[in-house]
């Protein structure tokens, strides 16, 4: 996500400089080792964003990417240090029992803050968070913050302390057989994602594509508006 930030940092691709925008400069630096390599899929890279070709192509099956990755990281930009190691103690659900009361009051509103700023965080309004969250068949969707990574899904007490969480949540449950989950249905998607936000509005329609055809395979069979 680079929230119309500019493309005035530079990565190199294939040995080519490239442009790209601080947020993705600084996800880059993050994830690279010192030996060895790292396979990540980056839109802003990956996909040409000079060719409205390569973008009406690769846009489209951003779902199977999503299914066939191994992690999903989410990238938390704003977040201080001290918040981070606020919300790995949500995350891991640790408490120091030796608290007095004073220092377990003061913990929890440091926890009732990180989760405020959480829950308004632009992540959340995103349509792209929805196949971030709702496609991967496995738990492993992590945080990634300047100082490691944090576990998301794994944490069932905090996902349902965080409202839009839960609904992702549910959301997730709907796309399989699960008892209970019937109520999901198309027009469910659609109410839940009026308000969600892209870059581009073409980006409505492609985020959606792929949880719409997983519901529904006659979706599959729509033709998706053109970048241009």
């Amino acid at each position: 996500m680079h929230d119309n930030q500019p493309f005035d940092s530079e990565a190199y691709c294939n040995g080519a400089p490239i442009k790209v925008t601080r947020n993705c400069s600084d996800i880059l630096r993050c994830l690279r080792k010192r030996e060895g390599s790292v396979t990540i899929w980056l839109d802003q890279i990956c996909v040409n964003q000079s060719s409205d070709e390569d973008k009406n192509v690769n846009l489209a099956r951003m779902d199977e990417i999503y299914e066939n990755c191994t992690k999903v990281l989410i990238w938390m930009t704003g977040f201080t240090e001290d918040a981070v190691l606020v919300l790995r103690r949500i995350l891991d659900g640790s408490r120091d029992a030796g608290q007095d009361v004073t220092e377990k009051s003061e913990e929890l509103a440091a926890e009732i803050s990180v989760m405020r700023d959480f829950q308004f965080y632009p992540w959340h309004e995103r349509m792209w968070t929805l196949q971030e969250v709702v496609v991967p068949t496995h738990n492993d969707i992590l945080l990634l913050t300047r100082s490691g990574t944090l576990p998301l899904m794994t944490s069932q007490s905090f996902v349902s302390r965080a409202v839009s969480l839960a609904r992702l949540q549910l959301l997730r449950l709907s796309m399989g057989n699960w008892p209970g989950m019937e109520h999901w249905k198309l027009s469910s998607i659609l109410q839940y994602t009026l308000d969600g936000k892209c870059y581009l509005p073409q980006d409505k329609i492609y985020a959606l594509y792929g949880i719409l055809k997983r519901k529904s395979p006659e979706t599959a069979r729509l033709t998706l508006p053109t970048i241009n």
